[in-house]
């Protein structure tokens, strides 16, 4: 978990978490909304794998680190 949401940290501007964070900001959401927590958890346990997956049939000549294409 620590991970993918680390990986969802790095794709918004830290200014949009707010002032604690991606913790704070995930903490406060879970709170008010904790029919939601699945949901979340199960997104987080998808995305590694849809990446994964994707990457795996482009190939490994398509670096979208190393931006080489």
């Amino acid at each position: 978990i620590s991970i993918a949401v680390a990986a969802l940290a790095v794709h918004v501007p830290a200014e949009d978490w707010g002032d604690g964070g991606i913790v704070k900001w995930l903490r406060d959401e879970m709170d008010s909304n904790p029919e939601y927590i699945p949901g979340f958890l199960e997104l987080l346990t998808v995305l590694p794998e849809v990446y994964t997956l994707t990457f795996q049939e482009l190939g490994p000549s398509f670096d979208l680190i190393n931006d080489t294409n």
